[in-house]
């Protein structure tokens, strides 16, 4: 999956969370760029099965939520890793999680998670939903 498509993921989740859905002109905003490209996207999102539109709200699928939820994760194992292990500037660890997130495979995610003793949060005190703890 491209860079691009999982950016949109992760807005709608955030969106989602905040208040149960998310609109073209939110992301808009958020990814900086033409309400039309929203629109073209959000046809490419649903045609995957990632995202559903009704009334102009736009909603993950639940295989949608599942890769925004692992996004979201390796992010964060990211800026506690680069914060923690590394001693990263806390004010550089997003944009660097932000890089890194797009290319950790499953193995780079488990042994991050493994080194880090699955933590339940990063260290801004934000969700990691994926806990491979055996």
């Amino acid at each position: 999956m491209s860079p691009s498509k999982e950016d949109y993921i992760k807005n709608i989740f955030k969106d989602m969370e905040e208040r149960g859905y998310s609109q073209n002109k939110d992301l808009s905003f958020y990814l900086k760029i033409s309400k039309p490209s929203v629109t073209e996207m959000i046809k490419k999102l649903s045609d995957d099965g990632l995202v559903y539109v009704e009334s102009q709200k736009i909603y993950l699928t639940n295989d949608g939520v599942k890769i925004a939820k692992k996004l979201i994760s390796i992010h964060r194992l990211w800026e506690s890793f680069l914060e923690i292990v590394l001693d990263f500037d806390e004010n550089k660890v997003h944009g660097q999680a932000d890089l890194l997130e797009h290319v950790t495979s499953d193995e780079l995610m488990n042994s991050l998670n493994e080194h880090l003793g699955f933590p339940k949060t990063c260290p801004h005190g934000q969700k990691i939903y994926i806990n491979l703890e055996k």
